[in-house]
């Protein structure tokens, strides 16, 4: 599916490819800035496109290509983020984090599973702009929502639009971070009501998780920083600006998942630390009954030695007597154990 937004005339229109592709992409202007959105493209629209009208290398197909093979926990097959500059364009990848588009209210327990984790591939030049993604992301129709609202950011050019989309994958990003945190304390609820594995597993997941998405963050980080500083061709120094902004956006997600990772460790430990001490009750109160009916225990085995020669059963008072003495020791250790609260 291909999206097309020009700007011609101060407005923004929607010109099918043919029209597009009709003109050289080194002939198009800041003025009248053509963006070209693929989304799912097809081998046919790559070759047609970046292939036989961009000029692009075939290491920069292989490298889109990766971002087909994105796996549902995490998206390791993606290459990291990176700029890339050529003669005729500049290569960008950028990684994204987001919400499903449609997330139930009680999928707490399944959130961090449903992230989607995408690539964003960028090619331009001082006057086209084409972005390669796989599946609808929210970062790229939040910008071209404000395109539409606005057709003279267009005007801006294609860098300009780099980093429009950049802010929008790295705030989207952070939308991610509010909302996990939003269920963390639900997980918190769970951790001091069970011990069930489970949980640990959740929490170990999640862990394993955002490892993944903080390595992709210092990967944007470490890029927009070389963008901010206007060092590409087709970079302009007032718009590497914009640049900077989202560098400093980046270190803020960087913060916030570290920040996300100690807190889960934090569950975790409390995790553990709560079974310990349950499991310590458990033992206490086991040591308590054990050591309440030890007397009975010891008694039962010396009369059940039977031996011949007992002298003291030949007394009709012995049964009675040993009966009683049982009787208030249990009762003197229950009493000790619960004043103690060891049978709480």
């Amino acid at each position: 599916m291909i999206f097309i937004r020009q700007l011609h005339l101060n407005e923004c229109k929607e010109p099918n490819i043919d029209t597009v592709l009709a003109k050289p992409p080194g002939e198009y202007s800041a003025n009248e800035t053509v963006w070209i959105d693929m989304q799912d493209p097809t081998a046919d629209e790559t070759a047609m496109i970046l292939t036989g009208w961009l000029g692009v290398h075939d290491l920069v197909v292989e490298d889109i290509a990766h971002s087909a093979l994105s796996d549902s926990h995490g998206g390791w097959k993606m290459h990291p983020p990176k700029a890339e500059q050529f003669d005729d364009y500049l290569f960008l990848i950028y990684r994204t984090i987001e919400l499903p588009k449609h997330l139930s209210t009680d999928s707490h327990h399944t959130l961090i599973d449903r992230l989607l984790q995408a690539q964003i591939n960028i090619v331009l030049n001082k006057g086209v702009f084409v972005t390669i993604h796989i599946g609808s992301l929210n970062s790229v129709d939040t910008v071209r929502q404000s395109i539409d609202k606005n057709p003279q950011l267009l005007q801006r050019g294609p860098d300009f639009l780099a980093a429009m989309v950049a802010d929008a994958a790295v705030k989207h990003l952070i939308a991610v971070h509010d909302s996990i945190i939003s269920r963390l304390s639900e997980l918190e609820r769970l951790v001091l009501k069970s011990t069930a594995e489970r949980i640990v597993l959740r929490l170990q997941r999640m862990k394993r998780h955002l490892l993944q998405y903080r390595m992709a963050i210092v990967h944007m980080n470490e890029m927009m920083q070389r963008l901010s500083r206007g060092d590409y061709k087709y970079v302009d120094i007032q718009e590497a600006a914009y640049f900077r902004d989202v560098y400093d956006n980046t270190i803020l997600a960087e913060e916030q998942i570290e920040l996300l990772r100690e807190e889960i460790k934090g569950l975790i430990d409390l995790h553990f630390s709560i079974s310990q001490s349950r499991l310590n009750e458990i033992m206490r109160r086991l040591t308590a009954l054990g050591t309440i009916f030890l007397p009975v225990m010891t008694i039962a085995s010396w009369y059940g030695m039977n031996f011949v020669h007992m002298p003291e059963l030949e007394f009709w008072w012995t049964y009675p007597a040993i009966t009683l003495f049982v009787t208030l020791t249990v009762v003197v250790l229950f009493v000790f154990f619960k004043r103690r609260g060891w049978l709480d």
